[in-house]
């Protein structure tokens, strides 16, 4: 998924009945994307303490995600979306970096 996909799955998943959810989501997506920025510019040490918290905070994201799609399913609403953001770990949680640059662009 590029990044013109991931804001038109981000801009359709704004319009859900949801919204607590996807706030929910969003506001985990912020978090996890947070740590993996810090984790990039971590050196091996920094990098093996803040593992735990980085796995927390994806799992966290996945669950709120997971659960945003679960909602949305059994209330009828459109979830090929995701499809496109995929079902590993690492599709995740590149998603959830994609909707914090949406966040930090909308911000402006």
């Amino acid at each position: 998924m590029d990044m013109a996909e991931g804001l038109q799955i981000f801009e359709e998943l704004k319009k859900t009945k949801h919204s607590l959810l996807f706030d929910k989501m969003v506001r985990c997506a912020v978090i996890y994307a947070r740590i993996r920025a810090e984790w990039y510019f971590s050196k091996s040490q920094q990098k093996n303490d803040m593992n735990d918290e980085r796995t927390m905070a994806h799992d966290e994201f996945i669950h709120s995600y997971k659960m945003l799609c679960e909602k949305m399913e059994e209330t009828g609403e459109d979830t090929a979306w995701k499809y496109a953001v995929g079902f590993d770990r690492r599709s995740i949680g590149d998603f959830a970096c994609m909707i914090h640059a949406f966040i930090g662009i909308m911000a402006r």
